[in-house]
Protein backbone atom coordinates (compact mmCIF):
# COMPACT_ATOMS: atom_id res chain seq x y z
CA UNK A 1 0.00 0.00 0.00
CA UNK A 2 1.11 3.83 -1.06
CA UNK A 3 2.05 5.25 1.99
CA UNK A 4 0.79 8.60 1.39
CA UNK A 5 -2.37 6.84 0.80
CA UNK A 6 -2.22 5.48 4.36
CA UNK A 7 -1.40 8.24 6.13
CA UNK A 8 -4.26 10.00 4.74
CA UNK A 9 -6.73 7.06 5.01
CA UNK A 10 -5.66 7.25 8.76
CA UNK A 11 -5.74 11.00 9.47
CA UNK A 12 -8.57 10.89 7.51
CA UNK A 13 -10.22 7.78 9.97
CA UNK A 14 -9.28 10.32 13.08
CA UNK A 15 -11.40 13.15 11.77
CA UNK A 16 -14.31 10.82 11.21
CA UNK A 17 -13.79 9.21 14.60
CA UNK A 18 -13.56 12.61 16.39
CA UNK A 19 -17.20 13.57 14.41
CA UNK A 20 -18.79 10.10 15.76
CA UNK A 21 -17.33 10.59 18.99
CA UNK A 22 -20.09 13.64 18.86
CA UNK A 23 -22.07 11.52 18.15
CA UNK A 24 -21.68 8.07 19.93
CA UNK A 25 -19.27 9.32 22.68
CA UNK A 26 -17.42 6.18 21.66
CA UNK A 27 -13.81 7.64 21.94
CA UNK A 28 -12.28 7.60 18.37
CA UNK A 29 -9.09 5.23 19.80
CA UNK A 30 -11.33 2.40 19.72
CA UNK A 31 -11.44 2.86 15.75
CA UNK A 32 -8.09 3.57 15.48
CA UNK A 33 -6.42 0.67 17.52
CA UNK A 34 -9.00 -1.22 15.03
CA UNK A 35 -7.53 0.03 12.32
CA UNK A 36 -4.16 -0.49 13.23
CA UNK A 37 -4.67 -4.55 14.25
CA UNK A 38 -6.57 -4.74 10.41
CA UNK A 39 -3.73 -3.54 8.50
CA UNK A 40 -1.32 -4.94 10.88
CA UNK A 41 -1.17 -7.96 12.36
CA UNK A 42 -4.66 -9.51 11.22
CA UNK A 43 -4.78 -8.53 7.27
CA UNK A 44 -0.51 -8.49 7.39
CA UNK A 45 -1.25 -5.12 4.56
CA UNK A 46 1.35 -3.64 6.06
CA UNK A 47 4.69 -5.46 7.84
CA UNK A 48 4.54 -4.44 11.69
CA UNK A 49 8.59 -4.90 11.90
CA UNK A 50 9.62 -1.55 11.32
CA UNK A 51 7.05 -0.13 13.18
CA UNK A 52 8.42 -2.02 16.28
CA UNK A 53 11.74 -0.64 15.85
CA UNK A 54 10.66 3.17 15.58
CA UNK A 55 8.29 2.94 18.63
CA UNK A 56 10.79 3.67 20.71
CA UNK A 57 11.41 6.74 19.21
CA UNK A 58 7.98 7.28 18.70
CA UNK A 59 6.94 7.09 21.85
CA UNK A 60 9.57 9.79 23.07
CA UNK A 61 8.47 12.51 20.12
CA UNK A 62 4.53 11.47 21.35
CA UNK A 63 5.91 12.28 25.02
CA UNK A 64 6.73 15.63 24.41
CA UNK A 65 4.37 16.93 22.53
CA UNK A 66 1.48 15.38 24.71
CA UNK A 67 3.36 16.96 27.88
CA UNK A 68 2.78 20.34 25.92
CA UNK A 69 -0.21 20.08 25.37
CA UNK A 70 -0.77 19.35 28.96
CA UNK A 71 1.77 22.33 29.95
CA UNK A 72 -0.38 25.03 27.86
CA UNK A 73 -4.14 23.64 29.29
CA UNK A 74 -2.71 22.70 32.80
CA UNK A 75 -2.97 25.81 35.71
CA UNK A 76 0.13 25.75 37.82
CA UNK A 77 -1.31 27.48 40.78
CA UNK A 78 -4.05 24.67 40.94
CA UNK A 79 -1.43 21.88 40.27
CA UNK A 80 0.73 23.26 42.91
CA UNK A 81 -2.79 23.75 45.45
CA UNK A 82 -3.47 19.80 44.57
CA UNK A 83 0.04 18.62 44.12
CA UNK A 84 0.06 16.65 47.65
CA UNK A 85 -3.02 14.31 47.41
CA UNK A 86 -2.03 13.66 43.42
CA UNK A 87 1.32 12.76 44.26
CA UNK A 88 -0.18 10.47 47.81
CA UNK A 89 -2.94 8.85 45.38
CA UNK A 90 -0.42 8.65 42.68
CA UNK A 91 2.24 6.68 44.87
CA UNK A 92 -0.05 4.72 46.59
CA UNK A 93 -1.48 3.11 43.47
CA UNK A 94 1.82 2.06 42.48
CA UNK A 95 2.48 0.50 45.62
CA UNK A 96 -0.01 -1.86 46.05
CA UNK A 97 -0.33 -2.42 42.25
CA UNK A 98 3.72 -3.57 42.37
CA UNK A 99 3.24 -4.99 45.34
CA UNK A 100 -0.21 -7.46 44.38
CA UNK A 101 1.56 -7.94 41.21
CA UNK A 102 4.99 -8.73 42.73
CA UNK A 103 2.97 -11.40 44.73
CA UNK A 104 1.20 -12.84 42.59
CA UNK A 105 3.73 -13.72 40.76
CA UNK A 106 6.16 -14.53 42.43
CA UNK A 107 4.19 -16.11 45.15
CA UNK A 108 1.17 -17.64 42.73
CA UNK A 109 3.10 -18.33 39.48
CA UNK A 110 6.69 -19.38 41.42
CA UNK A 111 8.03 -16.44 38.95
CA UNK A 112 11.62 -15.21 40.21
CA UNK A 113 11.05 -12.40 42.42
CA UNK A 114 13.23 -10.37 40.20
CA UNK A 115 12.09 -10.80 37.07
CA UNK A 116 8.46 -10.32 39.13
CA UNK A 117 9.39 -6.86 40.82
CA UNK A 118 10.18 -6.05 37.16
CA UNK A 119 7.20 -7.06 35.26
CA UNK A 120 5.13 -5.27 38.14
CA UNK A 121 7.11 -1.93 37.48
CA UNK A 122 6.79 -1.99 33.89
CA UNK A 123 2.83 -2.55 34.10
CA UNK A 124 1.77 -0.37 37.07
CA UNK A 125 1.58 3.15 35.60
CA UNK A 126 -0.91 4.84 33.50
CA UNK A 127 0.56 6.75 30.11
CA UNK A 128 0.23 10.51 29.88
CA UNK A 129 -0.14 10.29 26.33
CA UNK A 130 -3.83 7.93 26.59
CA UNK A 131 -4.71 9.90 29.66
CA UNK A 132 -4.46 13.12 28.37
CA UNK A 133 -6.66 11.99 25.25
CA UNK A 134 -9.04 10.37 27.46
CA UNK A 135 -9.92 12.80 30.01
CA UNK A 136 -10.28 15.56 27.36
CA UNK A 137 -13.33 14.12 26.07
CA UNK A 138 -14.76 13.80 29.76
CA UNK A 139 -17.49 16.08 31.24
CA UNK A 140 -15.60 16.66 33.96
CA UNK A 141 -14.04 19.49 36.00
CA UNK A 142 -10.54 20.34 35.57
CA UNK A 143 -9.37 18.89 39.12
CA UNK A 144 -10.14 16.02 38.27
CA UNK A 145 -8.43 15.85 34.74
CA UNK A 146 -5.23 17.64 36.38
CA UNK A 147 -5.44 14.76 38.79
CA UNK A 148 -5.05 11.82 36.53
CA UNK A 149 -2.81 14.00 34.21
CA UNK A 150 -0.36 14.89 37.09
CA UNK A 151 0.03 11.22 38.09
CA UNK A 152 0.28 9.63 34.98
CA UNK A 153 3.53 11.90 35.00
CA UNK A 154 4.37 11.34 38.00
CA UNK A 155 3.96 7.49 37.22
CA UNK A 156 5.87 7.60 34.34
CA UNK A 157 9.08 9.18 35.96
CA UNK A 158 9.17 7.08 39.22
CA UNK A 159 8.76 3.72 36.83
CA UNK A 160 11.60 4.30 34.56
CA UNK A 161 13.69 5.02 37.30
CA UNK A 162 12.32 2.40 39.31
CA UNK A 163 12.58 -0.21 36.21
CA UNK A 164 16.24 1.19 35.74
CA UNK A 165 17.57 0.50 39.38
CA UNK A 166 16.30 -3.07 39.45
CA UNK A 167 17.40 -3.95 36.24
CA UNK A 168 20.79 -2.26 38.16
CA UNK A 169 20.33 -5.35 40.94
CA UNK A 170 19.50 -7.86 38.12
CA UNK A 171 22.37 -7.50 36.29
CA UNK A 172 24.90 -6.50 39.38
CA UNK A 173 23.12 -8.92 42.17
CA UNK A 174 24.03 -5.59 44.83
CA UNK A 175 22.36 -2.08 45.11
CA UNK A 176 21.61 -0.21 48.37
CA UNK A 177 18.74 2.04 49.48
CA UNK A 178 20.62 4.54 49.62
CA UNK A 179 21.64 5.03 46.15
CA UNK A 180 18.39 4.33 45.13
CA UNK A 181 16.74 7.45 46.94
CA UNK A 182 19.92 9.18 45.35
CA UNK A 183 19.14 8.34 42.03
CA UNK A 184 15.20 9.00 42.22
CA UNK A 185 15.76 12.34 43.89
CA UNK A 186 18.96 13.50 41.65
CA UNK A 187 16.75 12.47 38.25
CA UNK A 188 14.01 14.86 39.82
CA UNK A 189 16.55 17.75 40.61
CA UNK A 190 18.48 17.84 37.38
CA UNK A 191 14.67 18.02 35.30
CA UNK A 192 13.58 20.91 37.98
CA UNK A 193 16.64 22.85 37.81
CA UNK A 194 17.14 22.45 34.03
CA UNK A 195 13.63 22.44 32.85
CA UNK A 196 12.76 25.84 34.97
CA UNK A 197 16.18 28.24 33.95
CA UNK A 198 15.82 26.95 29.94
CA UNK A 199 11.78 28.01 30.45
CA UNK A 200 12.49 31.60 31.87
CA UNK A 201 14.76 32.23 29.10
CA UNK A 202 12.85 31.00 26.49
CA UNK A 203 9.79 32.95 27.09
CA UNK A 204 12.07 36.23 27.37
CA UNK A 205 13.44 35.33 23.69
CA UNK A 206 9.78 33.96 22.72
CA UNK A 207 8.79 37.80 23.99
CA UNK A 208 11.71 39.65 22.06
CA UNK A 209 11.33 37.61 19.02
CA UNK A 210 7.94 38.04 18.00
CA UNK A 211 8.44 35.00 15.28
CA UNK A 212 5.80 33.36 13.49
CA UNK A 213 7.73 30.32 13.72
CA UNK A 214 7.81 30.64 17.45
CA UNK A 215 5.87 26.71 17.80
CA UNK A 216 8.70 25.31 16.00
CA UNK A 217 10.91 26.95 17.37
CA UNK A 218 9.90 26.16 20.93
CA UNK A 219 9.33 22.35 19.74
CA UNK A 220 13.12 22.39 18.61
CA UNK A 221 13.80 23.39 22.24
CA UNK A 222 11.90 20.82 23.69
CA UNK A 223 13.58 18.25 22.12
CA UNK A 224 17.50 19.21 23.17
CA UNK A 225 15.85 19.76 26.42
CA UNK A 226 14.62 16.33 26.56
CA UNK A 227 18.07 14.73 25.26
CA UNK A 228 19.75 16.66 27.53
CA UNK A 229 18.22 16.21 30.95
CA UNK A 230 18.15 12.81 30.18
CA UNK A 231 21.85 12.58 28.75
CA UNK A 232 22.48 14.01 32.40
CA UNK A 233 20.81 10.66 34.19
CA UNK A 234 17.32 13.57 34.84
CA UNK A 235 13.98 12.63 34.02
CA UNK A 236 13.41 14.09 30.71
CA UNK A 237 9.65 14.03 30.90
CA UNK A 238 9.89 16.13 34.03
CA UNK A 239 11.77 18.91 32.63
CA UNK A 240 9.81 19.21 29.61
CA UNK A 241 6.74 19.72 31.62
CA UNK A 242 8.05 21.91 33.94
CA UNK A 243 8.96 24.03 30.95
CA UNK A 244 5.70 23.52 29.32
CA UNK A 245 3.59 24.41 32.78
CA UNK A 246 5.71 27.76 32.84
CA UNK A 247 5.45 28.49 29.05
CA UNK A 248 1.73 28.41 29.18
CA UNK A 249 1.05 30.02 32.49
CA UNK A 250 3.48 32.76 31.83
CA UNK A 251 0.79 34.97 31.48
CA UNK A 252 -0.78 33.98 34.63
CA UNK A 253 2.56 33.99 36.48
CA UNK A 254 3.11 37.59 34.93
CA UNK A 255 -0.51 38.85 36.38
CA UNK A 256 -0.03 36.77 39.65
CA UNK A 257 3.65 38.93 40.46
CA UNK A 258 3.23 42.32 38.66
CA UNK A 259 5.86 41.48 36.21
CA UNK A 260 6.09 44.38 34.16
CA UNK A 261 8.67 43.84 31.71
CA UNK A 262 7.31 44.85 28.14
CA UNK A 263 9.46 41.88 26.63
CA UNK A 264 8.16 39.11 28.82
CA UNK A 265 4.38 40.72 28.73
CA UNK A 266 4.44 40.55 24.85
CA UNK A 267 4.71 37.01 24.97
CA UNK A 268 0.78 36.46 25.91
CA UNK A 269 -0.48 38.03 22.79
CA UNK A 270 0.24 36.87 19.43
CA UNK A 271 3.20 34.41 20.10
CA UNK A 272 0.88 32.29 22.62
CA UNK A 273 -2.09 32.37 20.41
CA UNK A 274 -0.43 30.93 17.25
CA UNK A 275 1.19 27.90 19.55
CA UNK A 276 -2.14 27.00 21.02
CA UNK A 277 -3.35 26.97 17.52
CA UNK A 278 -0.77 25.01 15.91
CA UNK A 279 -0.19 22.16 19.19
CA UNK A 280 -4.38 21.34 19.12
CA UNK A 281 -3.58 20.17 14.96
CA UNK A 282 -0.03 18.29 16.17
CA UNK A 283 -1.46 16.96 19.11
CA UNK A 284 -4.59 15.10 17.30
CA UNK A 285 -2.36 14.05 14.26
CA UNK A 286 0.29 12.43 17.32
CA UNK A 287 -2.53 11.07 19.07
CA UNK A 288 -3.96 9.67 15.95
CA UNK A 289 -0.74 7.82 14.89
CA UNK A 290 0.14 6.52 18.39
CA UNK A 291 -3.42 4.38 18.44
CA UNK A 292 -3.16 3.08 15.06
CA UNK A 293 0.93 2.31 16.15
CA UNK A 294 -0.62 0.59 18.98
CA UNK A 295 -3.08 -1.57 17.07
CA UNK A 296 0.11 -2.62 14.40
CA UNK A 297 2.63 -3.65 16.73
CA UNK A 298 0.96 -6.28 18.58
CA UNK A 299 1.36 -9.62 18.07
CA UNK A 300 -1.52 -12.08 17.57
CA UNK A 301 0.78 -14.81 17.21
CA UNK A 302 2.08 -15.09 20.53
CA UNK A 303 -1.29 -14.97 22.06
CA UNK A 304 -2.32 -17.89 24.27
CA UNK A 305 -5.13 -18.91 27.22
CA UNK A 306 -2.53 -18.34 29.88
CA UNK A 307 -0.57 -15.34 29.41
CA UNK A 308 -4.19 -14.07 28.99
CA UNK A 309 -5.42 -15.25 32.13
CA UNK A 310 -2.03 -13.52 33.38
CA UNK A 311 -2.87 -10.04 32.63
CA UNK A 312 -6.38 -10.81 33.12
CA UNK A 313 -4.91 -11.06 36.58
CA UNK A 314 -2.86 -8.41 36.33
CA UNK A 315 -5.45 -6.29 35.26
CA UNK A 316 -7.64 -7.07 38.29
CA UNK A 317 -4.83 -6.36 40.31
CA UNK A 318 -4.15 -3.04 39.27
CA UNK A 319 -8.02 -2.02 39.18
CA UNK A 320 -8.11 -3.23 42.77
CA UNK A 321 -4.96 -1.10 43.73
CA UNK A 322 -6.58 2.13 42.37
CA UNK A 323 -10.07 1.38 43.77
CA UNK A 324 -8.35 1.34 47.16
CA UNK A 325 -6.16 4.25 46.61
CA UNK A 326 -9.18 6.42 45.50
CA UNK A 327 -10.94 5.54 48.22
CA UNK A 328 -7.91 6.99 50.34
CA UNK A 329 -8.34 10.03 48.13
CA UNK A 330 -12.07 10.34 48.83
CA UNK A 331 -11.07 10.60 52.85
CA UNK A 332 -8.98 13.77 51.83
CA UNK A 333 -11.29 15.45 49.32
CA UNK A 334 -14.92 14.36 48.84
CA UNK A 335 -15.00 16.33 45.88
CA UNK A 336 -13.82 13.11 44.22
CA UNK A 337 -16.83 10.53 45.68
CA UNK A 338 -18.84 10.70 42.60
CA UNK A 339 -15.95 9.97 40.35
CA UNK A 340 -14.71 6.51 42.34
CA UNK A 341 -15.11 4.71 39.10
CA UNK A 342 -13.24 6.87 36.91
CA UNK A 343 -10.24 6.45 38.76
CA UNK A 344 -10.73 2.68 39.01
CA UNK A 345 -11.06 2.21 35.35
CA UNK A 346 -8.91 4.78 33.83
CA UNK A 347 -5.84 2.80 33.88
CA UNK A 348 -4.50 2.89 30.68
CA UNK A 349 -1.07 1.41 30.33
CA UNK A 350 1.03 2.96 26.86
CA UNK A 351 4.64 3.10 25.46
CA UNK A 352 6.35 3.62 28.51
CA UNK A 353 5.25 0.07 29.54
CA UNK A 354 6.18 -1.02 26.03
CA UNK A 355 9.72 0.89 25.73
CA UNK A 356 10.46 -0.77 29.33
CA UNK A 357 9.83 -4.61 28.35
CA UNK A 358 12.51 -3.94 25.39
CA UNK A 359 15.05 -3.02 28.45
CA UNK A 360 16.18 -6.63 29.71
CA UNK A 361 17.44 -7.64 26.28
CA UNK A 362 19.26 -4.45 26.01
CA UNK A 363 21.14 -5.76 29.26
CA UNK A 364 21.33 -9.16 28.23
CA UNK A 365 18.74 -10.76 30.34
CA UNK A 366 16.29 -13.06 29.54
CA UNK A 367 12.74 -12.26 31.62
CA UNK A 368 9.98 -14.63 29.63
CA UNK A 369 6.67 -13.30 28.13
CA UNK A 370 7.30 -9.72 29.18
CA UNK A 371 6.52 -8.28 25.91
CA UNK A 372 3.44 -10.07 25.06
CA UNK A 373 2.35 -9.56 28.68
CA UNK A 374 3.75 -5.51 28.60
CA UNK A 375 1.16 -5.09 25.16
CA UNK A 376 -1.56 -7.01 26.44
CA UNK A 377 -1.65 -5.07 29.50
CA UNK A 378 -1.88 -2.19 27.65
CA UNK A 379 -4.46 -3.57 24.91
CA UNK A 380 -6.65 -4.70 28.06
CA UNK A 381 -6.60 -1.34 30.08
CA UNK A 382 -6.32 1.11 27.04
CA UNK A 383 -10.12 -0.65 26.01
CA UNK A 384 -10.97 -0.62 30.06
CA UNK A 385 -10.01 2.91 29.87
CA UNK A 386 -12.08 3.83 27.03
CA UNK A 387 -15.34 1.72 27.54
CA UNK A 388 -15.80 3.13 31.00
CA UNK A 389 -14.91 6.81 29.45
CA UNK A 390 -17.88 6.14 27.17
CA UNK A 391 -20.33 4.70 29.30
CA UNK A 392 -19.77 8.28 31.65
CA UNK A 393 -20.03 10.00 28.42
CA UNK A 394 -23.24 8.06 27.48
CA UNK A 395 -25.00 9.31 31.05
CA UNK A 396 -24.61 5.33 32.38
CA UNK A 397 -22.51 6.03 35.10
CA UNK A 398 -23.08 9.52 35.92
CA UNK A 399 -24.46 10.60 39.58
CA UNK A 400 -28.12 11.29 39.45
CA UNK A 401 -28.36 14.15 42.44
CA UNK A 402 -31.79 15.44 41.31
CA UNK A 403 -33.16 11.72 40.94
CA UNK A 404 -31.44 10.87 43.86
CA UNK A 405 -32.90 14.18 46.03
CA UNK A 406 -36.21 13.38 44.28
CA UNK A 407 -36.39 9.88 45.95
CA UNK A 408 -35.42 10.94 49.04
CA UNK A 409 -38.07 13.72 49.39
CA UNK A 410 -40.94 10.78 48.70
CA UNK A 411 -39.21 8.60 51.68
CA UNK A 412 -39.66 11.31 53.81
Amino acid sequence: MDSLLLIGAIVLIGVAGNFLFNRTKIPEAVFLIVLGLLIGPLLQIINPEPFIEVAPFFAKLALIIILLDSGLALNIFTLVKNFSKTLLFGLLVLILSITGTTMFLNLVLHWNFLNSLFIAIITAGTTSITVSYLVSRLSVDNKFKDLLMLESVISDVLLITAAIIVMEVIVSQTITFKSAAGSIASSFAIALMIGVALAIFWIYMLGKLKSKLGYVATLGVLFILYAIVEYLKGSGAIAVLVFCLLLGNSSKIINRFNLKTHTIKALSGKTMSSIHTVQSAISFFTKTFFFVLLGIIFSVKSLSSNLVLIAVGLLIIAMFARYLSSKVLVKMDRKFKDKVFLLTTILPRGFVSAVLAFMPANFGVNIPYITEIALLIIFLTTFVAIASVALYEKGYLRPQPLKNAKNENQNT
